[in-house]
């Protein structure tokens, strides 16, 4: 794992995705899987290689426990939209500022990689990009805030309210 995130580091990506792969052969924890799974996905994009980083984001999250259509019709979004109305419903910018401290590890790395899976999905022109937001507010107003939950935030905000539904006030109110 570690030999992994060191070729990470020195942009040796295709020896780290084949140290990232022998690891997987090997960890048994889910934490631990999917932080390999983080790093890959990663790896992937700086190759360029969308596809396989949107896909590999969206299985490391099903294993997690979150299932998500790498292409979703209009139809999914406004029904993930719908699903997330009395979520949000009466929560401000105080309430959401003042939510615990997430605790759970595996909550924490599910937000990571939905954060990362946000490029390739935008680039691929999916239209994932207006729900990964909601779902990572989600996540927060359940579990309670990590420093990605104000990326989860932002993305629900720019994509979902402004872009999507053109709703330019509640966006920059949220």
């Amino acid at each position: 794992f570690e030999k992994g995130e060191i070729e990470y580091l020195n942009a040796q990506w295709d020896d780290a995705i084949a140290t990232f792969d022998e690891a997987l052969e090997k960890v048994v924890s889910q934490l631990d899987r999917s932080r390999i799974f983080k790093f890959k996905v990663t790896l992937f994009r700086m190759k360029n290689d969308l596809k396989d980083s949107l896909d590999l984001s969206l299985h490391a999250l099903k294993e997690l426990g979150y299932t998500l259509n790498p292409f979703p019709d209009d139809d999914e979004v406004i029904k993930e939209i719908e699903h997330f109305k009395p979520i949000l419903a009466g929560s401000d910018s105080e309430t959401l500022y003042n939510l615990p401290q997430l605790q759970d590890p595996l909550k924490l790395i599910a937000l990571e990689i939905m954060s990362e899976l946000m490029p390739p999905a935008f680039f691929l022109g999916s239209r994932l990009v207006f729900i990964v937001g909601m779902k990572m507010a989600e996540i927060t107003m359940q579990y309670g805030n990590v420093s990605y939950s104000a990326v989860g935030y932002i993305f629900y905000s720019g994509f979902t309210l402004a872009i999507y539904q053109r709703d330019y006030d509640n966006a920059y109110n949220f």
